[in-house]
């Protein structure tokens, strides 16, 4: 689907409250990765907040001044004005963001490397930034490969995931909570 500002192409994982129509609608929170081929300007979310990491490429140029470099989460306002541009001139970018209404959610986003998560209330989405892992949750095995995102629904404030590779490594991916305020 496009960009709120039509300027490039975003991939949603997942919006809240379920049936929120991306750009129309207001919305608690949206996950979403994004292609950036080239200079552009990003979309701007008034009254929202954003959380933003580089997942593939060698990373972005912000406003001319600030590099936006893989793995490093960045954190910003919804209606800061930010153009970005490639740091490798012929990069293919994509980010991996959240993007979350200050006033009744909070979110957070995180890259982790763990074979045992304890996971609070709230909506949790594990993504798997390379290889596979499987999830134990409730008796209940889930496999999670590259590029996919678990979603878990926590009622409760002190959960326990266990987390197995194939290789018996410890499991990296991208850990983004959200909740309602």
């Amino acid at each position: 689907m496009p960009w709120k500002n039509g300027l490039g192409v975003t991939q949603q994982i997942d919006i809240q409250p379920p049936g929120s129509m991306f750009p129309r609608d207001e919305f608690s929170w949206r996950l979403s990765t994004a292609i950036v081929t080239g200079a552009n300007e990003f979309s701007t979310f008034p009254g929202y907040d954003r959380i933003l990491v580089v997942w593939k490429g060698e990373g972005l140029l912000l406003n001319q001044q600030q590099r936006l470099v893989p793995m490093e989460p960045f954190t910003f306002h919804g209606e800061d004005k930010i153009d970005c541009d490639l740091i490798k001139a012929d990069d293919v970018v994509m980010d991996y963001g959240i993007i979350f209404c200050r006033k009744t959610a909070e979110a957070s986003l995180g890259i982790a490397s763990t074979d045992h998560l304890n996971i609070e209330t709230g909506t949790h989405y594990l993504t798997c930034i390379g290889g596979s892992f499987s999830v134990e949750d409730h008796g209940r095995r889930t496999e999670v490969n590259t590029d996919d995102t678990l979603i878990i629904v926590s009622k409760n404030s002190n959960e326990s995931l266990q987390l197995c590779s194939a290789d018996n490594s410890k499991p990296t991916f991208f850990h983004v909570t959200a909740r309602i305020k």
